[in-house]
């Protein structure tokens, strides 16, 4: 039997940010807000004082990409110390997932690792956490786990707990974003939809976030990347995002964004335009599943009829012309299509550490190391 559950209380809309003291009400006393260092320096954390006159505020602006182990012990000590009442994190997904992982290891003790590596659970809520995504992409504000890393390998810190109290969407936040980042997190949600709706965990209420999340995308990433100042654009790609997220909170993600783990870690690719690489070899590579390798229960006639129906969500008619739409998209938003173009030199190492047991195992079609050297030949 499979459930859907989503605790958080979503808010969205231009210029919703302006209400958050009447979303979140003034009885807090002690709040920490994390903070990407970008709209630290655009005066939010101004604002955010100005909404809670009262409160006293904590600010972490020291946010980095691909959060690791030690930065968040760091701030899990800060936070505990302050006795802090409500997280606010506004910011990117790494700032969204430095906000949730805190929040929940505040409910708990122990070492973080112990936590990573399953060997101690996450039975308890910690405190209230408010997601403010400042990008369209990572799903972060209503998804219940996080990335964090030590040395060069991915970890999950993840429990239905985890989920943000509140996520607070407000398209105009994304205005400043650049073209780049734009690109990557739109590739990201695009992944993420497809890949929830391919994943061996999908659910018909998942498919209907992923149904709306794919073609909001195809028709509205391209018009963003050109007209970054145009809020509707805006306004599609986030609602496109968190519709993404929705889908892939139930679902978990599978091989795309496993395999692009490390290629992010090893090569410095933004995490987005790293799974944005992959994703039309492993559409044709899902699409060719025969019963002989098929991971899913429901069996390949499902599988082949569900990429059938992302062929069409995509706009096109055939597995061809929905991998050649997606190199063309990316091209357009100015994202490399080759991985040595985009800077991989040893596609080994992704063979070698891209079999991410937390979302390699959700993949439609088995994967092997052979299968993966293959693509990665085809895209180098």
């Amino acid at each position: 039997m499979k459930r859907y559950y989503l605790p958080t209380k979503i808010y969205f809309g231009s210029g919703i940010f302006k209400y958050l003291a009447d979303i979140l009400g003034q009885r807090r006393k002690k709040i920490y807000l994390i903070i990407d260092s970008y709209f630290s320096k655009a005066e939010l954390p101004e604002k955010v004082k100005h909404f809670f006159p009262k409160a006293k505020i904590e600010v972490f602006d020291r946010v980095t990409p691909n959060p690791t182990l030690l930065q968040v012990e760091k701030l899990r000590r800060k936070i505990k110390d302050f006795e802090t009442e409500l997280i606010i994190a506004i910011g990117g997904g790494s700032t969204l997932d430095m906000g949730k992982s805190t929040s929940i290891l505040s409910g708990h003790s122990g070492k973080l690792m112990s936590f990573l590596t399953k060997k101690r659970k996450l039975n308890k809520k910690g405190i209230p956490f408010v997601a403010i995504p400042t990008t369209a992409g990572t799903g972060s504000e209503v998804t219940p786990w996080a990335t964090i890393w030590k040395d060069k390998t991915k970890y999950s810190l993840s429990s239905p707990l985890m989920f943000p109290y509140a996520a607070l969407c407000d398209p105009e936040l994304t205005l400043t974003m650049p073209s780049y980042l734009t690109a990557c997190t739109g590739m990201d949600a695009l992944c993420q939809a497809i890949e929830a709706y391919w994943s061996i965990h999908s659910t018909l209420l998942s498919d209907i976030h992923a149904e709306k999340a794919i073609p909001l995308i195809i028709n509205n990433l391209k018009k963003t990347v050109k007209n970054p100042q145009d809020l509707f654009y805006r306004e599609q790609m986030m609602t496109a995002s968190l519709e993404a997220g929705r889908a892939f909170s139930q679902t978990a993600t599978t091989a795309v964004h496993a395999v692009s783990y490390p290629i992010t870690s090893y090569f410095n690719i933004p995490h987005g335009h790293a799974c944005a690489l992959i994703l039309p070899s492993f559409l044709k590579y899902n699409y060719n599943v025969s019963d002989k390798n098929c991971n899913d229960k429901r069996g390949t006639k499902f599988i082949r009829q569900k990429i059938k129906k992302i062929i069409k969500l995509l706009g096109c008619n055939n597995i061809d012309d929905a991998s050649t739409k997606i190199k063309s998209l990316m091209s357009v938003i100015r994202l490399e299509t080759s991985l040595s173009k985009a800077g991989v030199n040893d596609i080994e190492i992704i063979v070698e550490q891209g079999f991410n047991p937390d979302r390699v195992v959700n993949n439609p079609r088995l994967l092997t190391k052979n299968n993966l050297r293959d693509l990665l030949k085809e895209i180098y």
